[in-house]
């Protein structure tokens, strides 16, 4: 399952006032990538690598700081596995996560 998910998968390298704050994020669609807002809260700049090279910029459209949850809008479409959501809140030991791709 890791190989077929993996390319989904994207780091994130958020630079502010001097500071860069790095963490991981997930492709919803092509050109939007899920992650946590303390990471990029602030961000004047965002890269965005896979497997150690750059495949895009970014800037926040979207971010919740009560559940630190954020959007980013990225400046071209990244191929790769998209991950969706479950429709509604999780139980115990469900699954919270969905396949968007086949």
């Amino acid at each position: 399952m890791i190989d077929r998910v993996k390319s989904g998968v994207i780091r994130i390298e958020a630079t502010s006032c001097g500071a860069q704050d790095v963490g991981t994020g997930f492709l919803v669609k092509p050109n939007l990538v899920a992650t946590v807002e303390h990471v990029v809260d602030d961000a004047t700049r965002i890269t965005l690598k896979r497997d150690g090279r750059v495949v895009g910029q970014a800037h926040v459209i979207g971010l919740d700081r009560d559940r630190d949850l954020a959007l980013l809008k990225t400046d071209k479409a990244i191929s790769g596995y998209t991950f969706g959501f479950a429709s509604g809140a999780p139980r115990l030991g469900e699954m919270s996560v969905r396949s968007a791709s086949p």
